[in-house]
């Protein structure tokens, strides 16, 4: 008997412990399992606030950036023979392959089509243009909206303006997107707007600093950094500025020092682009530098 009511003592005990849980488990919230839910799709959350209300997406993270193509320039386009060769040789293949497919029936051209289409996952068997890289997977930031919008008016017009409410999920967060930033780059953005300020590196190589200019240009959020930038600038005076010289360094030293407002920088990049530019245009390598900038040039050249 005594056997018989410590067994139902410990089953009453067991049940009841159960269901405390299960009544713990159901008060947690939709933001539990957004969690579990974001999780469970291999996007890891980057904590800038643990406590922020907004799920901010970088998708393409690392897109190329300031691309300085050599074929883009008119520096080599008239009277060059090496080019009329190469442009001659070029038309003339073009004219052979017209004749070939000219020659070709209708059935051999379809079942051509058909040959290019089943094996077109394999690059070494298509005669199309390169396939292109895999893009990187989408990185997702949690950050504070109120740090958002003090740093940033495109932030604060996003998040206060009238299309903000369509932005709020069912659970409280604020879901943003963006796109093809460098994630090193937008990562240190969001650092700042946060004050994480040893999260910021105090050394910048040239290239970097130029995506901290384009992307602090697109925000509108130059107060935010007027303390680091002069630190970054005397940094790279001592290292990144080589030679004067038109090219991919002197459009980026243009963009940084167009941002940041910094004269000396300007003056060296805008000489270096009106003195040694044989082109017929200013490359912008899409920097975002203004028009205005770029004419000035092109009226001076």
């Amino acid at each position: 008997m005594t056997l018989r009511l410590a067994w139902r003592a410990n089953v009453q005990r067991d049940a009841t412990s159960t269901l405390s849980s299960i009544g713990s488990n159901s008060t947690v919230g939709c933001s539990s399992i957004s969690a579990r839910q974001m999780t469970s799709t291999s996007r890891t959350v980057i904590e800038i606030d643990p406590t922020g209300d907004v799920l901010l997406t970088l998708n393409n993270p690392g897109a190329p950036f300031a691309v300085w193509d050599l074929g883009d320039g008119n520096r080599d386009s008239e009277g060059s023979p090496q080019l009329d060769e190469e442009n001659e040789l070029t038309r003339d293949e073009s004219e052979a392959a017209g004749r070939k497919r000219k020659a070709m029936s209708t059935d051999q051209l379809l079942e051509r089509q058909s040959k290019r289409e089943r094996t077109s996952s394999t690059p070494e068997q298509t005669d199309c243009q390169p396939l292109e890289p895999p893009r990187a997977p989408a990185r997702v930031y949690r950050v504070s909206s109120r740090h958002l919008i003090n740093a940033s008016a495109i932030f604060r017009s996003q998040l206060t303006g009238p299309s903000a409410a369509s932005l709020l999920c069912e659970h409280g967060n604020y879901h943003l997107s963006t796109t093809d930033w460098d994630a090193d780059a937008f990562s240190m953005l969001l650092n700042m707007f946060h004050l994480r300020y040893r999260q910021i590196p105090k050394r910048l190589e040239l290239e970097m600093f130029a995506k901290m200019a384009v992307l602090v240009d697109h925000y509108n959020c130059w107060e935010a950094f007027d303390l680091i930038v002069p630190i970054w600038v005397r940094a790279s005076r001592k290292t990144s500025w080589a030679d004067a010289d038109y090219g991919r360094n002197t459009m980026l030293w243009m963009i940084i020092s167009w941002v940041f407002k910094l004269p000396e920088e300007f003056r060296k990049a805008t000489a270096a682009a009106i003195r040694y530019n044989q082109e017929a245009n200013v490359r912008d390598m899409k920097l975002g530098i203004p028009e205005v900038i770029l004419g000035t040039e092109l009226v001076l050249l």
